[in-house]
């Protein structure tokens, strides 16, 4: 399946191809794609303040032990892992800025990413095999759920191509799909 993103081409050359572009169009181009610019770098700053903001906050131990274990299992099931490594508790974790008890975000997030766990998002849209995919309804059950208006439209066409005059027009545009 294809991808929701659009295809960029950036440089593209046609040589056959003369373009005229005016002064006013280039204008709004760039006006258009400045301000796209500045919108998504705001967002993308913004995000990044958030997750800085988020790696100060502090987490138990035994809540990032929790956490691990089911991710591990999670990934386990969906056949990403073979085995669940280590028990479920949480070694010392270096760069701790809390008591004992807790870590902060940033330096779980180290450790659990070196232990091959990152915070990625899922893929959306991920492809589905085809032979799982919906198949949707057959030509005969749609047939069999008109009803009113729609119903009689339909006989009155299935009476129009049983027809002696119109036969050979319908079997023709039925060969052609």
């Amino acid at each position: 399946m294809a991808l929701d993103t659009p295809l960029v081409l950036n440089d593209c050359e046609f040589l056959h191809v003369k373009q005229n572009q005016s002064a006013h169009n280039l204008w709004e181009l760039t006006r258009h794609f400045q301000k796209r610019w500045e919108e998504y770098s705001l967002k993308a700053a913004q995000a990044r303040d958030v997750l800085k903001n988020v790696e100060k906050l502090p987490v138990t131990r035994n809540d990032l032990a929790d956490l691990r274990c089911n991710v591990l299992r999670k990934w386990r099931k969906e056949g990403r892992v073979d085995e669940i490594a280590d028990e479920n508790s949480i070694p010392p974790i270096p760069g701790s800025d809390y008591s004992s008890d807790y870590v902060s975000w940033a330096s779980a997030l180290r450790f659990l990413s070196s232990k091959g766990l990152f915070a990625r998002p899922d893929k959306e849209g991920a492809h589905q095999l085809l032979r799982n995919r919906n198949g949707g309804s057959s030509y005969e059950e749609k047939i069999s759920n008109m009803s009113g208006k729609r119903k009689e439209r339909y006989e009155r066409n299935v009476v129009k191509q049983n027809a002696g005059s119109n036969v050979g027009f319908y079997k023709e545009k039925q060969a052609l799909g």
